[in-house]
């Protein structure tokens, strides 16, 4: 009966108030605006705390603001940021209120907020987060309830989280569980307020607070100068706001509405746990704060004393969840019905977890696939909670550390333990990683979308799994049942429907049938995953922009692409390897407590034995040394063949003899290395898993012995224990080969989560060029965001103009193609062509719309025809002929023996067909657009002279842009432009910048006198 008593009691503690506040949330309506409304949009400040004060969010942020018409916003920074706040304000067009820019001394959002206050005039004031997005009528929405009751001193919004596309499967995830953590508080705050017209902590992003209580001096003081033990605190803001209305004998509402909603955005990995921990420390000193020391709420407001109670003191949910289950469990006994009930427990707890998110869900049902994650995250938040508890003294912001308003210096002794907490966090979220976000980036990759045949597939090998895991525990429970039946029996023979039974399974055990099945049905799949990987790798490696392919290795990213095969492997034991082994472990434990209860704990230490010996030591770090090794041994070898000629010509065999061979000795010594820890650590396993057998069968024997376990128990123990046993053991020998291939599974996920710097707005449209004029308007650009290569960089070419541009080497030449390739984005300005600003159309159009000749032109191992026939392939075999006569090049083909079906071979072409056979490549495209870099390099006079002949001819009416040094291109062209430390500084014809005798005329007789010079 106690225990009855016991479970009753939890159950009602922790599921009262979700029941209650379930109907109290559909119940909760917002309140509508009035068309007779007093309070307008002109009787409210917003004032916006912020450090940088500048930045693209931040103007989002105060474009949506100014559609409300406020009658005035008051951004607060810091001093060393406020004159860039005054210039983003500047830059912000047909402003629709007043936008002042105020700044205080040192990062500290309190104080920011209370100088702003100072600013305020209007009836209402709306403090908001610099990075939030409001809607058109959030005002009206918001300035509603203030009219309906004089008692209302507080209004908070419905918040979401903005759901721009992820760059990465961490960042999926994590935005995942802030959307979630945001609905959950959407929720019981509307529920609470409805109830009891107060809400546990009324959210900071926005909110709206009479002016007049702000401006009160003790609220200003008080919450200026809030300590927790000793230490001033920063954060905790909106906490304060939401006690000092209830001290105060206010009352808060919340608008649950579409035209009340505020976007906003949350930290991502490893960021979004700091902020949860922030959150976690701000909720433990406030609710004590109020519960045991102001104490206002308890009397005016219970049913939120109950609910802050509930979520500040309340066990953590694994500690909750398991004791309701053992509870259950001991209080169902003697009750046939025990198992369902057991069952219906799991579900209703279940059901729990998500039922606040069905709103969510039914947004975004493709997120219902990571709702297991939301489950473990919520398990995860009770250590989280615990840690935060015991660091409340910690009063900065956590994951803000720009807003800490201490302006203490750090000594080298706080700088060192600040940097050995970093380094232990770094591990933990690197844990968190390995633990929650490897399995869903194998899932996404792995999971057949689309393909029906192939999803059957994942159905049978899940089906498969199953029933391995059925036969796993109804084996070993059948023969001890039968050997207490023999023994009931006196040792008489068993009935036929017995031993049919006993055979049939064993039959079954023996796996033939199920291992030929999961064979058949894993082949497609293997197939799939390989193809996928390969092709989605160089999918991702090919539409990564300049920055990333010039600054990596090209060869590296091939043998990346070609070595995707072996993630089949990785999916096949994660799926029916360890997925298995985890069910498993949980029958096992199942299984055994309901044999032995001591067994059981004994299994359990067992399991946890193992686990910790797994993550021992630095296997993990030695697999993936031995990997990098052995990408360097490949290096030395890829890099020594393929400057062949180069080694050659210092004679330098013995140089790159000892550099392989120091290569391989350090791959030698990391393999050596990872093979003596594995097999201290499998030893480690072995012993702790047969000390936990003996423990398990001492534990059932004595069971057995006096009279409390039938015999057969001893006997299914034993087989159950022997049968888990093969599997763990299989794991153990295959744990290095896994870990092997996770560590090469590295690289895979950066590659899919690299995001191109590069982008297409969404829904640009195509480029549609006619004229073909160029504009680049004041760009600004860099490659590493220190040496500037253009700055206020200007220059136009008209409709048709063949214009040459000059410049001393390093001053930006060939980086002016790449821009207009959009191979980089410049970091201010503009690149037009005809009028429309290549940033906002599909790349794909604008480069379909240029013809590049490049100063290093690259070329295919195919025959010349398909290597010229590359830039258009539409193009006859006619066609490659004219343009290869354009390019004189063509007589020069014909005496090759297989002429046009000759294969091309770099190392075979001289500099000069390179660049001929390039200039036909750029021919054969007929773009409206033709640049050419340095075309007439490595050719003799004569040939030059007929190429520009033909580019004269061939290039009439089209908008050419040549990038040379050669004298007679320079006289020819239309316009020269001529190019110094990143600016335009001549430009005009040749005969108009000799006159000038500026830089063209320095750099024109540099080249007719060279000696002179």
């Amino acid at each position: 009966m106690e225990y009855i008593l016991a479970f009753l009691s939890l159950f009602l503690y922790r599921y009262v108030r979700l029941v209650v506040n379930l109907w109290a949330y559909h119940r909760h309506k917002p309140i509508t605006p009035s068309c007779t409304s007093k309070l307008t949009s002109k009787d409210v400040t917003v004032v916006i705390p912020s450090v940088d004060g500048h930045g693209v969010r931040l103007i989002h942020t105060l474009q949506s603001i100014l559609q409300n018409r406020p009658q005035k916003v008051v951004l607060v920074t810091i001093e060393k940021n406020h004159m860039k706040a005054e210039e983003m304000i500047k830059s912000l067009q047909s402003l629709q209120a007043t936008v002042k820019v105020i700044s205080v001394h040192k990062p500290n959002k309190r104080k920011q907020m209370a100088a702003g206050i100072q600013e305020v005039t209007t009836k209402i004031t709306v403090f908001a987060d610099d990075d939030v997005m409001w809607t058109d009528s959030l005002l009206q929405w918001i300035l509603s309830p203030f009219e309906k009751t004089a008692r209302t001193g507080a209004v908070g919004t419905c918040q979401r989280v903005q759901r721009n596309p992820a760059r990465s499967i961490s960042q999926s995830v994590f935005r995942f569980l802030g959307a979630l953590y945001i609905e959950r508080r959407n929720f019981d705050c509307a529920a609470t307020v409805h109830i009891d017209g107060v809400v546990p902590c009324i959210s900071g992003r926005t909110a709206a607070y009479r002016t007049s209580i702000l401006q009160d001096q003790n609220f200003i003081q008080g919450f200026c100068n809030e300590t927790w033990g000793g230490n001033e605190l920063d954060p905790d803001d909106d906490n304060f706001l939401t006690r000092w209305m209830v001290s105060q004998g206010w009352d808060i509402h919340i608008q649950c509405h579409p035209d009340a909603l505020v976007s906003t955005i949350l930290e991502d990995n490893p960021n979004f746990l700091k902020q949860c921990l922030r959150w976690a420390r701000s909720n433990w000193r406030s609710n004590l704060r109020s519960m045991f020391v102001e104490r206002f709420i308890w009397r005016r407001h219970p049913y939120s004393t109950y609910a802050v109670y509930l979520t500040t003191l309340s066990p953590p949910a694994l500690v909750g969840d398991a004791a309701l289950i053992w509870l259950c469990n001991k209080a169902t006994e003697d009750l046939m019905l025990r198992h369902w009930l057991l069952g219906l427990l799991v579900v209703w707890m279940f059901i729990s977890k998500f039922i606040k998110f069905l709103g969510y869900f039914q947004r975004h049902p493709s997120d219902i696939i990571l709702l297991p994650i939301s489950i473990l995250f919520g398990y995860m938040h009770g250590a989280i909670k615990l840690y935060a508890a015991c660091t409340l003294h910690v009063t900065r912001w956590g994951s803000r550390e720009r807003s800490d308003g201490t302006g203490k210096e750090e000594t080298p002794r706080n700088q060192a333990n600040k940097k050995h907490l970093v380094c232990n966090w770094k591990k933990y979220t690197h844990f968190l990683w390995r633990l929650l976000i490897l399995p869903i980036h194998a899932q996404t990759v792995a999971w057949p979308a689309g393909n029906i045949r192939l999803q059957l597939h994942c159905f049978g090998l899940g089906v498969c799994v199953l029933a391995d895991r059925t036969l796993n525990v109804m084996i070993p429970l059948k023969n001890g049942q039968m050997l207490n039946r023999m023994n009931d029996l006196g040792g008489t023979l068993l009935s036929y429907r017995d031993i049919c039974i006993f055979v049939l399974l064993q039959v079954l055990d023996m796996g033939s049938l199920t291992a030929a099945i999961r064979i058949f049905l894993l082949l497609p799949l293997e197939d799939y995953w390989i193809k996928k990987l390969k092709v989605g790798s160089f999918e991702r490696i090919m539409a990564l922009s300049g920055d990333f392919h010039e600054n990596n290795d090209p060869n590296a990213s091939a043998d990346l692409i070609s070595e995707a095969g072996g993630f089949e492997y990785q999916m096949a034991a994660i799926f029916l390897q360890l997925g298995p082994l985890l069910l498993d472990a949980l029958l096992a434990l199942s299984t055994i407590y309901y044999l032995e209860t001591r067994a059981a704990f004994c299994f359990i230490v067992v399991v946890v034995f193992y686990f910790c010996v797994q993550n021992l030591g630095p296997q993990e770090d030695l697999q993936r040394q031995r990997f990098h090794s052995l990408k360097r041994e490949k290096s030395v070898v890829c890099q020594s063949v393929l400057n062949w000629a180069t080694v050659s010509y210092f004679n330098g065999f013995k140089c790159e003899k000892a550099r392989l061979a120091e290569a391989v000795d350090i791959r030698l010594d990391y393999k050596k290395k990872s093979a003596i820890h594995s097999m201290f650590k499998t030893t480690m396993e072995t012993s702790g898993f047969a000390a936990g057998f003996v423990g398990a069968c001492v534990a059932t024997a004595r069971g057995v012995t006096h009279g409390d376990r039938p015999i057969g128990g001893l006997f299914a123990m034993l087989t159950y224990w022997t049968r888990l046993s093969e599997p763990l053991k299989f794991t153990v020998q295959q744990i290095g080969t896994l870990r092997e291939q996770a560590v090469k599974m590295e690289p895979f996920i950066e590659i899919f989560e690299k995001t191109p710097t590069v982008v297409d707005p969404e829904d640009a449209p195509s480029a549609t060029i006619n004229s073909g004029d160029i504009y680049f308007d004041c760009v600004d650009f860099s490659y590493d965001g220190q040496r500037p290569i253009f700055k206020d960089f200007s220059f136009k070419i008209g409709s048709g103009q063949t214009i040459v541009i000059v410049g001393a080497t390093g001053s930006g030449k060939s980086t002016l193609i790449k821009l207009l390739l959009r191979q980089y984005s410049p970091q201010s300005g503009t690149i037009q062509i005809d009028g429309k600003d290549i940033s906002g159309v599909r790349m794909e159009t604008v480069r379909e719309n240029i013809a590049l000749a490049p100063q290093h032109p690259g070329f295919f191992i195919y025959s010349i025809t398909d290597n010229i026939r590359y830039a258009n392939p539409k193009a006859t075999d006619e066609d490659v002929h004219e343009a290869c006569r354009l390019a004189a090049i063509h007589d020069q083909i014909l005496k090759y023996p297989d002429r046009y079906d000759t294969v091309m071979r770099a190392d075979k072409l001289s500099g000069g067909e390179r660049r001929r056979l390039a200039i036909a490549r750029a021919f054969i495209k007929n773009a409206p657009l033709l640049i050419l870099d340095e075309p007439t390099n490595d050719l003799d006079n004569e040939t030059a002279a007929q190429i520009q002949h033909n580019m004269l001819r061939r290039t009439r009416g089209q908008t050419t842009i040549v990038i040379s040094h050669d004298i007679n291109l320079m006289k020819d062209a239309d316009k020269i432009i001529v190019i110094d430390s990143g600016k335009v500084v001549e430009e005009g014809n040749h005969q108009t910048l000799m006159l000038r005798q500026g830089h063209y005329y320095k750099l024109y007789t540099a080249r007719c006198y060279p000696k002179s010079v």
